[in-house]
């Protein structure tokens, strides 16, 4: 009989666990990806269906469907298994009494929440109280059909609303706090955590309630601080790990490849409102690169929102610079000055979707305001504008792209593109940032002698130990790029440049075919070198023994000499490496 674990592994294939989860390419008999783990541009994860694995030459990680759910879902091994079995339709045995309460005290919180979502939707329906938050919803232009959709409620302002109706339902005080629903008050007990506020659960992509973002409106709005509130951290809730919206958007989001991102919940729910169905929020908070990955496994291109205020902020700054080292293409939508965002989708719904169909790059977006807060006319304001400009356009890896932004900054700054191109090279020399040639069809090595097929092996074996030993740092390969990765995979092999990403696939395709042999890794290293070295010795002595050949035919007896005794050194040497162990692999 199989356990429940081989009947999911029977039930589902890896490649479409995955591919819920990231956009995966077909390679071969296996498929590729950019890690969803960490930031890379080249891909190195790898998913075989053959073997059921999945592996990341970059982390130096990998398992099976199991070990993916639980990491990319950020939890244990006993939800990412009945997350699976509620997919593959496999009935789960009881856990062990330790997991069991666990689990138990997690439900307890999501049941809590859900409830807590269903009387908020009770209250903004049908209480007194509720209708003034309705009147509010209705001037904002939020319609009964939106409200539904993203399940909008109303928590009362008596303080115990919500904890009275939860003791109803079984709650005990302590849970209610564990849910960040209620906290404690000093001769009170507890007290309903969120009052008099417009409530917006927060959702993941399964559409489970996670926590709640609650919002003041009316008069309170000069009276309270602050606008918005949000759940407490909680086992289910961290607000740098969540996004308003997104279980709405993502059926959205991966037909187009991109997602919008707004500020506040009622920015989204307005942009869904009027069919720009493919955006999220952040509720108000720092945008995190944990949430940027949650958006890259879903769309390559990002496009920000900005009022003419957020523009100026260095926490804007700081989210463009997170995004474009995830890789993102980052866009960006100008809100016109005065408006609040969603006020703007709702008094001109054709105009913003208009805009977010035809996006400005996001670095001439923050170019123009830097422009409009800086005398370009003089020196010091051109310089002001490059110092803040600059550096957005060195992480830009697309050589067309980064060559017309440095036009166009060029053409708006009144200097020439060649001033631009040398200050920007300037930094990045200074940020170590310098990028070498890119290796093309043309110039790729040619992988066809033994000395390029042993060298790709060594390299392949790299990938699969811990630790190479010093020999590898001394070894000189045959081709540039090759000598390149070589470096790159010691010094960060999570981070391969994207310009050797055509040398460094064969190298990946041979890493994934070696670590399903029944090999040894290090010592499969230790061969490779010990070969290439004796390779390079042999070689060289064919050399040494042709030009000696012709130094006796010329009788040149000094030439034979001097030969003589390099054919004699590199026997020794080429002895000295057959009989050598070289230092193991850490």
């Amino acid at each position: 009989m199989l356990t429940p674990v081989e009947e999911i592994k029977a039930r589902l294939d890896i490649a479409d666990v995955v591919q819920g989860y990231i956009k995966l390419q077909r390679a071969g008999a296996n498929f590729k990806a950019t890690c969803p783990f960490h930031a890379e541009k080249t891909p190195s994860f790898f998913v075989s269906p053959e073997r059921q694995t999945w592996h990341c030459f970059g982390c130096n990680i990998g398992g099976d469907m199991f070990s993916f759910v639980e990491r990319i879902e950020g939890v244990e091994f006993k939800d990412a298994l009945r997350l699976l079995a509620r997919r593959a339709g496999v009935t789960l045995t009881p856990p062990t009494p330790e997991a069991k309460k666990s689990s138990e005290a997690k439900t307890r919180i999501a049941e809590a929440n859900e409830l807590s979502c269903q009387f908020f939707e009770t209250q903004l329906a049908r209480s007194r109280q509720g209708n003034a938050a309705k009147v509010y919803l209705k001037s904002r232009g939020v319609n009964e059909e939106t409200i539904r959709t993203f399940r909008i409620g109303f928590a009362p302002y008596t303080p115990d609303g919500l904890t009275s109706f939860l003791r109803t339902r079984g709650y005990l005080e302590n849970e209610m706090v564990s849910a960040g629903l209620a906290i404690a008050d000093k001769g009170y007990g507890i007290k309903d955590r969120f009052r008099g506020r417009i409530m917006f659960p927060i959702s993941d992509r399964a559409g489970r309630v996670l926590g709640f973002s609650g919002r003041i409106f009316g008069r309170q709005e000069q009276e309270y601080d602050p606008k918005y509130l949000n759940t407490s951290q909680t086992p289910l809730f961290d607000k740098s790990r969540v996004l308003f919206g997104l279980a709405q958007a993502t059926p959205h989001i991966r037909p187009k490849n991109t997602v919008i991102l707004v500020e506040g919940q009622m920015d989204c729910v307005l942009s869904h409102q009027v069919g720009v169905a493919n955006t999220v929020a952040t509720s108000g908070t720092a945008l995190t690169s944990f949430q940027l990955r949650l958006l890259k496994r879903l769309a390559d291109t990002l496009v920000m929102a900005f009022d003419a205020d957020s523009a100026g902020e260095a926490a804007a700054r700081r989210g463009v610079d997170l995004a474009l080292q995830e890789g993102f293409m980052v866009k960006a939508v100008a809100i016109d000055a005065g408006k609040d965002p969603a006020d703007f989708i709702r008094q001109d719904p054709d105009l913003w979707k208009k805009r977010v169909e035809e996006p400005m790059p996001v670095i001439l977006f923050f170019l123009d305001r830097l422009i409009s807060h800086n005398d370009v006319s003089t020196a010091e304001g051109k310089r002001l504008v490059g110092k803040e400009i600059l550096p957005l356009v060195a992480q830009i890896s697309n050589a067309i792209e980064r060559g017309h932004l440095v036009s166009e900054i060029a053409r708006r700054l009144h200097v020439r593109e060649e001033t631009i191109w040398e200050e920007l090279s300037r930094l990045v020399k200074e940020k170590k940032h310098t990028a070498p040639s890119r290796v093309t069809p043309e110039n790729a090595p040619i992988i066809s002698s033994r000395r390029e097929k042993l060298e790709v092996r060594l390299l392949a074996t790299l990938l699969l130990v811990p630790q190479a030993p010093e020999e590898v740092n001394s070894f000189e390969f045959s081709h540039g790029a090759l000598q390149e990765l070589a470096a790159a995979l010691q010094q960060n092999r999570g981070n391969v440049p994207e310009h050797l990403g055509l040398v460094f696939e064969p190298v990946l395709f041979l890493a994934e075919e070696l670590k399903s042999g029944e090999i040894d890794a290090a010592q499969e290293l230790l061969t490779c070198l010990r070969e290439l070295n004796a390779l390079v010795v042999r070689e060289r002595l064919e050399t040494l023994t042709t030009e000696l050949e012709d130094a006796e035919h010329a009788g040149d007896i000094a030439r034979i000499e001097k030969l003589g005794l390099e054919v004699q050194e590199h026997s020794r040497k080429l002895g000295n490496i057959l009989g050598k162990n070289l230092k193991s692999v850490a």
